[in-house]
């Protein structure tokens, strides 16, 4: 963590028990809103599926993109150095926001400008949508600060209210569009007004702060921040690189499924890790050592994985009656992509949170240098088996999740924050297990359903119910202390505590109030 400078305090290092309220505080906020609101954003999925082709979600597939890319831009250029930092200056605040906002508008109108020279390799259709979607860039900056401040006070509450509202925002849009006939802008639509939505909520409940200008802060912020956004954009367009290769390489129709078949397999499981992700960073810069953060890593490491590896399961085992039944049968070609694709989701599980953890200990760099290799990497394995059709690009992309996965822990969490790759093997067996017998009960009880007769409906809930408890079972009677921490989190976060006082925030931050 960086040295504290000489600013007014914005929240030091915390002790582990205070560390754990917030933990579990934070995860009761963000896991009531993420349930609900997800439910809603499937709702819509389920309607939008129904309403456009395949076709048209592959040229969308390209402009989303870019939601994930202006985040990841702005919030590591200049959030993630202010939730970093142990105490902030009267003029870090006011600078990071001056900055952050003209940041977002010269890319909004880069993009904009420079979209339709992508049409030779996209196409005018997805080169169109990419326009579209340029002022992302804009609406994301303008919230980044305020996301920061609420981090760095552990405020999950209001950051997950904020969040709520924005998925509420770009479900009604979307929907409202695609029932109007706007076809692929409806999916543009509804990512603006999410965008646009989630800094405005965001503005709203922060502490209040103005633009300004300090060439020092800026120096220092931009010191740390350049190479964590650095990181943070090659590791989102590693997360999204597949799409834009594709995009170039395959029929829209391809591409629609493939990206069907992403957000079931990886995507569902990263909003479930983005509970812990998101907590990650202000967690982890509030302790006191190393040795803490190893602490806290291995406790949420084992729980939310415990969680994951339960819900890529039932994505292996019921995919071939759950797609159909909620997206049509014009979906069909998704399902054994989805079910290849969860067990990159289970890969991917495993890292959540490490880049939080690396960054907290200081040491963005080094994720730098990873995310280099392995954009390079998996662009080169998506755009050799893109020919190869559907079902190859899928193996390469699991497979290369996996290496990811074990070059992250070896390399980095072992080297830098000095957790050992054998450690891995301890944290995933448990889950593993259960999982195998998870699949084990549910699959041939879906099929053997099915074939009596039994409706789709019935059979996947008879299926889901009878894996989820081989599930529970064998976590309960063979790996008990991974069942006993699931069973505190359920507790605590259904526990109801007394709220904390806010921490402070630095004068300049809520000097509007």
């Amino acid at each position: 963590m960086s040295g504290a400078d000489h600013g007014p305090a914005g929240g030091g290092p915390l002790a582990n028990d205070e560390l754990q309220r917030a933990a579990f505080r934070g995860v009761r906020w963000v896991a009531a809103s993420r349930v609900w609101s997800e439910l809603l954003t499937l709702g819509s999925a389920v309607v939008l599926a129904r309403l456009l082709t395949p076709a048209e979600f592959g040229h969308a597939a390209v402009a989303l993109v870019l939601v994930t890319l202006s985040s990841a831009l702005a919030s590591g250029c200049f959030g993630t150095p202010l939730v970093q930092r142990q105490t902030l200056g009267d003029h870090h605040v006011p600078t990071a926001f001056t900055m952050c906002a003209g940041t977002g508008l010269a890319m909004t109108a880069l993009l904009a400008l420079g979209a339709p020279v992508a049409a030779p390799l996209f196409g005018d259709a997805t080169s169109g949508l990419v326009a579209l979607m340029a002022p992302v860039f804009l609406l994301s900056s303008l919230g980044i600060v305020a996301h920061a401040l609420l981090q760095r006070a552990l405020d999950f509450k209001r950051i997950a209210t904020a969040e709520a509202v924005s998925i509420v925002a770009r479900a009604a849009v979307a929907v409202g569009f695609a029932v109007a006939g706007a076809g692929a802008e409806a999916i543009i639509a509804g990512a603006l007004a999410g965008a646009a939505s989630f800094s405005v909520m965001l503005l709203i409940v922060a502490p209040r702060h103005r633009p300004g200008w300090d060439r020092q802060s800026a120096r220092e912020l931009l010191g740390f921040g350049v190479p964590t956004a650095a990181g943070d954009l090659l590791s989102q367009l590693n997360r999204n690189l597949d799409y834009i290769v594709l995009a170039a390489r395959m029929p829209a129709a391809q591409v629609g499924f493939y990206w069907r078949a992403y957000q079931l397999g990886v995507e569902y499981e990263r909003k479930v890790t983005s509970i812990l992700m998101r907590m990650a960073l202000p967690l982890y810069a509030r302790t006191r050592s190393l040795a803490d953060m190893r602490r806290i890593r291995v406790r949420l490491m084992r729980t939310t994985v415990t969680v994951i590896f339960c819900a890529q399961a039932l994505c292996i085992a019921l995919a071939p009656a759950v797609v159909p039944i909620l997206f049509g049968d014009q979906w069909h070609d998704a399902v054994l992509p989805a079910q290849i694709l969860a067990i990159a989701g289970m890969a991917a599980a495993t890292n959540a949170g490490a880049g939080q953890l690396v960054v907290a200990a200081g040491r963005p760099g080094a994720l730098l240098r990873l995310s280099g290799v392995f954009f390079f990497v998996y662009g080169t394995v998506i755009f050799v088996s893109a020919p190869l059709g559907l079902i190859a690009v899928c193996v390469a992309a699991t497979a290369t999740q996996v290496l990811r996965a074990l070059a992250l822990h070896w390399l980095i969490l072992d080297r830098v924050v000095g957790i050992p790759l054998r450690d891995l093997r301890h944290e995933l067996l448990p889950a593993s297990t259960a999982a195998a017998a998870l699949v084990a009960v549910a699959l041939p009880l879906v099929h053997g359903l099915e074939a009596e007769g039994a409706q789709a409906l019935f059979a996947t809930i008879v299926a889901a119910v009878a894996g989820i408890a081989a599930y529970a079972a064998v976590l309960r009677l063979g790996f008990r202390s991974t069942w006993d921490d699931v069973m505190l989190l359920v507790r605590r976060v259904l526990r109801r505590e007394e709220r904390p006082a806010r921490l402070a925030v630095p004068a300049s931050a809520a000097e509007a109030k």
